[in-house]
């Protein structure tokens, strides 16, 4: 069966699609195979592995909750594939509106029916829009873990309380109880920065454990990688190691749920 991850912050631009390529990447190393969701309507995920080629999809996110099909997985690597939100045609905007009319009742759970249509995956990597909607939601529900990247400047660190609470609200009982927190990831970092040394500092304060330890620090080897189609492993060695620890790490707690 597969560990579903959720990214999820209340927040854009703290740096949840370049984690969800990131450790994607570093599970495929650690000999996983691994799939891709690409649940945001800006469909960030979608444009960083086919830039305009996107519209040139037949089916996508759209088509899968609002007509439950099985989309076959875009190939990145061998082991690494990804479900992409648009086209040209349709995107998941639509979705928005059309799925609570489509299923009063259970909309909400949609993707966890979809995601079950590939069990031969390790892991899927939920990734999310920069704001609670619906797909921010739906993602929690149907997540077995939940990974939350927090960029370290002030506003982003105020917004984690927003989706911290959307997280405590959905393990209720009757939704997703065994729903577990990896963590909070705090990135784009920069050491020499004293606000950002603060954010960190106040983070530890009020989520302990919770706060992974190693910041993800913000580097141009991202922005060089994007754009040469490759794993920012290859481009850097310390950072290929450092999202190893990283896959390490959710691997052990995947194991202990």
């Amino acid at each position: 069966m597969s560990v579903v991850i959720t990214f999820a912050n209340e927040k854009g631009g703290v740096g949840k699609t370049p984690t969800v390529i990131s450790l994607g990447a570093a599970l495929v190393r650690q000999g996983k195979k691994v799939l891709l969701v690409d649940t945001d309507p800006q469909a960030s995920l979608t444009k960083y592995f086919l830039d305009e080629g996107y519209e040139q999809l037949d089916l996508t996110m759209y088509h899968a909750l609002v007509e439950m099909k099985h989309i076959y997985p875009i190939q990145v690597h061998e082991t690494l594939h990804f479900l992409p939100a648009k086209n040209a045609r349709v995107s998941l905007t639509k979705a928005e509106i059309e799925l609570p009319q489509k299923d009063r009742f259970n909309y909400n759970r949609r993707l966890k029916k979809v995601l079950a249509l590939y069990p031969e995956y390790d892991y899927i990597l939920v990734d999310t829009p920069g704001n609670v909607s619906l797909f921010t939601v739906m993602a929690l529900i149907a997540a077995n873990m939940v990974v939350v990247p927090v960029r370290t400047e002030k506003s982003a660190e105020q917004a984690t309380n927003e989706i911290m609470a959307v997280i405590e609200d959905v393990k209720v009982e009757d939704v997703n109880p065994n729903l577990v927190i990896w963590g909070i990831l705090p990135t784009l970092y920069e050491g020499h920065v004293r606000t950002h040394n603060q954010v960190v500092s106040v983070l530890k304060e009020k989520y302990g454990e919770l706060l992974y330890p190693e910041p993800s620090k913000k580097t141009d080897a991202y922005n060089v990688a994007h754009l040469q189609k490759i794993d920012v492993g290859i481009r850097s060695a310390e950072l290929g190691a450092y999202w190893d620890r990283i896959a390490q790490s959710v691997i052990g707690k995947g194991q202990m749920r």
